[in-house]
């Protein structure tokens, strides 16, 4: 049976919220209406803003500060100075100076200078021209390989040898050179295979370098020679011969048959005494003065009257056995590798001497033909 309520009091909702009255807002409504009333006491007319107030973008008035107006400082009168009046200084009238006539200084003579002397021109007083410092070259050393090259240059010419160097298995080849490097005191060292193929230039050194002032090559004197000529030894001509290696065998077999002097003549491929020709000759250049000659066919000619000139071509000359010297001293003209002696030298040659051979081959090497001849004529 359900309980009923006492009069004057509201039944228990058991956790409801309690109704409200009719006509009463709710709880959100009243919200509201607060919200709009506290929005409409915001929103006011905008009143005129009065003097010294400014309106906001926002639409409020606000205060502004009193403007202050720009202080300007008191303007100085200038007074302008007097001007003072220039005057002019009187003109004078301008008079032409008399003209005086140009003399020309005197002309000092020229004196003609003896021929062949340089005649410098007049230096001024207290003028000294810059002198520049020469420095001394070092001097260039010729590199002599092989045991047999090196011990000659010590039998003939010690005191040209600067340094030696030489490899392990060459010690006891050169312990008699380095006691004479101790004599002079000069260096000597032991140093390996590759070190001293970069010495030689190249690796065929025999295990021994020794690096030497080059022996000088003189001019050739024509009345020199006429004298060697008593001897009846015979005289070397070299006339283009290019090839160093072709050189330096000649003149090892000029030494071996005992020939003294060697001619080198002015051809533009004429080889001279270098590291390579000195290699091949073996000690050959030690045995035998070299000289060069300047315009060799004049030079031959010269040499007839002592000499019987004999040169050498491929073909078309006689046998070596049959060279009849007549009592004189032989002077042997040998050539170029490839074109032999020129026109002018053939002329001035006495006798042209060709090596007979099977026919196979046309020619000998130069250094082969020097080997015969010299033996040939040797022997005669």
């Amino acid at each position: 049976m359900p309980r009923t309520p006492k009069p004057g009091k509201r039944p228990p909702t058991r956790g409801r919220p309690p109704r409200r009255e009719s006509g009463a807002p709710s709880p959100r409504e009243a919200r509201a209406r607060a919200f709009r009333a506290a929005r409409d006491e915001s929103v006011r007319e905008p009143r005129e803003p009065s003097r010294g107030e400014a309106r906001t973008p926002a639409g409020r008035v606000r205060r502004e500060p009193p403007r202050r107006e720009p202080h300007e400082p008191p303007r100085r009168e200038t007074r302008e100075a007097p001007r003072r009046e220039t005057r002019e200084p009187p003109r004078r009238e301008a008079r032409e100076a008399p003209r005086r006539e140009a003399r020309e200084p005197p002309r000092r003579e020229a004196r003609e200078a003896p021929r062949g002397v340089r005649r410098e021109p007049p230096r001024r007083a207290g003028h000294e021209r810059p002198r520049r410092e020469t420095r001394e070259r070092e001097p260039e050393f010729a590199r002599i390989a092989g045991i047999a090259a090196v011990s000659a240059v010590f039998a003939k010419a010690p005191d040209r040898v600067a340094r030696l160097f030489f490899e392990a298995r060459a010690k006891q080849q050169v312990a008699a050179l380095c006691a004479t490097m101790v004599a002079t005191r000069r260096p000597f060292r032991e140093v390996s295979s590759e070190e001293l193929t970069r010495i030689a230039g190249t690796p065929m050194h025999g295990g021994v370098v020794a690096l030497a002032q080059p022996a000088a090559i003189g001019q050739l004197d024509v009345q020199e020679a006429e004298r060697w000529a008593h001897d009846r030894t015979l005289l070397l001509v070299l006339d283009g011969v290019g090839n160093p290696h072709n050189l330096g065998a000649i003149i090892r077999t000029a030494a071996f048959f005992g020939v003294r002097r060697v001619v080198l003549s002015d051809h533009t491929s004429q080889a001279l005494p270098s590291d390579a020709s000195v290699r091949v000759a073996e000690g050959g250049f030690e045995h035998i003065t070299v000289y060069r000659a300047h315009n060799l066919p004049r030079m031959l000619t010269r040499l007839q009257g002592c000499y019987q000139v004999i040169g050498t071509a491929a073909i078309g000359g006689v046998a070596p056995n049959a060279l009849r010297l007549g009592g004189k001293a032989a002077a042997l003209v040998l050539g170029n590798e490839e074109h032999g002696l020129g026109r002018a030298t053939l002329e001035a040659c006495r006798y042209i001497v060709t090596l007979p051979g099977a026919g196979a081959v046309q020619s000998l090497n130069v250094a082969a033909t020097a080997a015969v001849l010299i033996h040939a004529l040797v022997s005669a």
